[in-house]
């Protein structure tokens, strides 16, 4: 009768690990299910990974050099890549990676043994038409695509057993000036976007999405790869020409020196090679009382001239805000912040509650998965309130997703206080996909307050930071460690803290395309930087004066350049007009009239685009046509990210189908186990 009793029980007992095995499998299938609706990786932090015939392949070698002229303002970045092929077939490497959201990309080249093949710009399709037919023909060919504002994905076809193919990829970006110092920053990996991407180009696609290829599924069996540690390593060169004598230059990211080789700076790592697992920045300072010395520079090609402007207005025309402020501080606390970045973010945001006066009002907003706030409106600065806001900032945790747009809509929402000037300081890694919706929201409910991103952690989404702070009229502020916090504060609320310069008007030559087309509202330290073409002025020296306001009196400087030429202003002229047309989608311009500007504008430059590529083909058959093994190649996750597994604004499927599967094999074996005892029975 026990044994029977027995023998009942442990037929419950599998059954029931059987059922529950099933169910976990089911629940992990539905979670796997709505991850692949958000367009967003179950695993793989920085990992941009593309199925093979052999599953996935995360260690495909590759190395990477970087080398940066900078001339003035102006520098130009070639990034060299090298793939291998260690395997007996022929194979297709693919590698997402990305770039400054405002560089202007225009060269290609592929290197194989000696023969050097340079890329044209194509409409993306036809690009991707023509990459497709030389792979499937046995020829070695790349493309470069454009995923995204900041970032791109390179494709290399048919590289043989043992071979080695090097891409070169060349882009033009600017330097940036605030407060005295310039900075150009390189990126070399990035924070996982949390949903799917809403640009009308990149609806229905996965990262990286090349039509040529196939649009490949961004979770499919992505839990068998684990994040990617100690992978990839850049060596990094600066030349710099800055046209001044200089009071330091160095990095914010790495240990570096430095060679003085008359009027140039030769800046390179410490390290050969360093980790690709942060952005690489560099900045210098003029000498005390010097200006910049290239303050326009311009580029004449046939009929038109383009030119580049920079003016920085001088400090002593700012003067205090005369109105109480109302200050909303908005923090990520979503998977992506684990780690470094909620201990960047958090420390960040309690220097700010500190700087608060009691003239000032506030709250305080935090959001992942779901958006909860401090107060339901901004309260009084007490000893209460400030206790109060210290208690929930130290209680906070990362964990969930990036579901931004509430948390704006918040913050932008909240009653007003009447005589009041509103800040909103949004503290975020921005891993966000849905950058259009998120601008729009901006752009719809600004009203009278300003808007200024701080990023944060090691590789924030430059893009969105950027734009949201052009978008909401304020400006965008970077925290690379947390030993950064105070001084990178200080400089943000001494922006606060200071009248704008307003009403700014450059007079140009007639007929001027300018971009952007209104300069916007100044705040202290930073410059107007404008990119415009105009009809050739032939030989004489262009003059351009830029008039502004500031404590009610009117501030105004010329600045003027020579006739003499500096190839790729006209570039970085063209990547302002694109990014302009984008923008416009925001206020509801047509999707038909946006491609065609940027088809035409990127054809004309021969730049990259949402809707154009590059592609290089060997016109050489290298290889009997036959299905190429793909391998992949993955970015490092960012520095002090704490992703386990996979990344915590994604779901747990790949860790319940494991547990299901356990429980299902247990269940199974008991019943297997009593299906014997009872044959041995009878």
């Amino acid at each position: 009768m026990e044994r029977d009793d027995a023998l009942r029980a442990l037929k419950k007992v599998a059954t029931f690990l059987w059922m529950a095995g099933i169910a976990w499998l089911v629940l992990a299938t539905i979670n796997a299910q709505v991850a692949r609706a958000s367009g967003f990786p179950e695993v793989g932090a920085g990992t941009l990974l593309i199925h093979s015939a052999a599953g996935f392949d995360p260690a495909a070698p590759l190395s990477t050099d970087v080398r940066i002229s900078v001339a003035g303002i102006v520098a130009r970045v070639a990034v060299t890549q090298r793939f291998r092929n260690p395997g007996a077939t022929p194979i297709e490497a693919v590698y997402a990676f990305p770039l400054p959201d405002d560089a202007a990309v225009d060269r290609l080249s592929m290197l194989i043994g000696e023969r050097v093949i340079e890329g044209e710009i194509r409409e993306r399709e036809q690009a991707e038409r023509i990459y497709a037919q030389a792979r499937d023909a046995g020829q070695r060919a790349s493309i470069v695509t454009q995923t995204t504002p900041n970032l791109f994905t390179t494709a290399v076809a048919n590289i043989g057993p043992g071979e080695i193919v090097e891409i070169t990829i060349e882009y033009l970006d600017t330097a940036r000036y605030d407060n005295g110092e310039f900075s150009l920053r390189f990126p070399m990996t990035l924070t996982p976007r949390y949903g799917e991407g809403d640009a009308p180009e990149q609806k229905g696609a996965s990262v990286p999405a090349i039509v040529g290829l196939g649009r490949f599924p961004a979770t499919a069996a992505l839990d068998e790869v684990e994040p990617i540690a100690g992978l990839h390593e850049a060596a990094l060169r600066v030349v710099l020409a800055p046209g001044l004598p200089l009071a330091e230059l160095g990095s914010l990211s790495h240990e570096t020196y430095t060679v003085r080789d008359g009027g140039r700076y030769v800046l390179e790592t410490l390290a050969p090679r360093v980790p690709m697992d942060r952005d690489f920045i560099v900045t210098w300072r003029p000498d005390v009382g010097s200006t910049p010395a290239v303050a326009a520079l311009t580029e004449t090609r046939g009929d038109t001239t383009y030119a580049l402007v920079m003016i920085v207005p001088p400090v002593e025309t700012y003067v205090r805000r005369a109105l109480p402020r109302e200050l909303i501080y908005v923090i990520d606390t979503s998977g992506s912040m684990a780690g470094q970045s909620i201990t960047q973010a958090k420390a960040a945001l309690r220097d700010a509650l500190g700087r608060l006066t009691s003239a000032d009002r506030f709250n305080v907003i935090e959001f992942n998965s779901t958006t909860s706030s401090l107060y339901g409106a901004p309260m009084p600065l007490t000893a209460a309130t400030y206790a109060e806001a210290l208690d929930y900032v130290d209680a906070l945790e990362a964990d969930g997703g990036t579901e931004m747009e509430p948390a704006i809509e918040m913050a932008l929402g909240q009653p007003a206080t009447s005589g009041y000037l509103r800040h909103v300081i949004f503290l975020t890694d921005a891993g966000v996909a849905n950058e259009t919706a998120l601008f729009t929201a901006i752009e719809q409910r600004l009203g009278t307050a300003r808007l200024y991103t701080v990023g944060i952690g090691a590789a924030p989404n430059s893009y969105f930071m950027r734009k949201a702070a052009e978008f909401g009229r304020g400006t965008y502020t970077h925290i690379g460690d947390v030993t950064a916090v105070a001084s990178t504060m200080d400089a943000l609320f001494a922006k606060l803290e200071h009248v704008a310069l307003t009403d700014v008007f450059v007079d140009w030559p007639d007929a001027a395309e300018l971009y952007p087309p209104r300069s916007p509202d100044l705040y202290i330290g930073e410059p107007i930087v404008m990119a415009a073409s105009f009809p050739a002025q032939g030989e004489r020296p262009l003059a351009i004066r830029a008039i502004g306001r500031a404590a009610g009196a009117t501030w105004s400087q010329t600045v003027t350049a020579d006739a003499s030429t500096l190839p790729g202003i006209a570039a970085l002229w063209a990547r302002r007009k694109i990014e302009h047309a984008i923008d416009s989608r925001v206020v509801g311009v047509g999707e038909a009239v946006i491609r065609k500007v940027v088809i035409d504008t990127a054809l004309e430059h021969g730049l990259v685009s949402p809707y154009t590529s590059l592609v290089a083909v060997d016109k050489t058959p290298a290889l009997t046509a036959a299905a190429l093994e793909r391998r992949t190649v993955a970015n490092m996750a960012p520095a002090g990210a704490e992703w386990s597994g996979f990344p915590r604004t994604a779901t747990a499927a790949p860790l319940l189908r494991v547990l299901g599967l356990l429980l299902a094999s247990l269940g199974a074996t008991a019943l297997v186990l009593r299906a014997q005892q009872r044959r041995l029975e009878q």
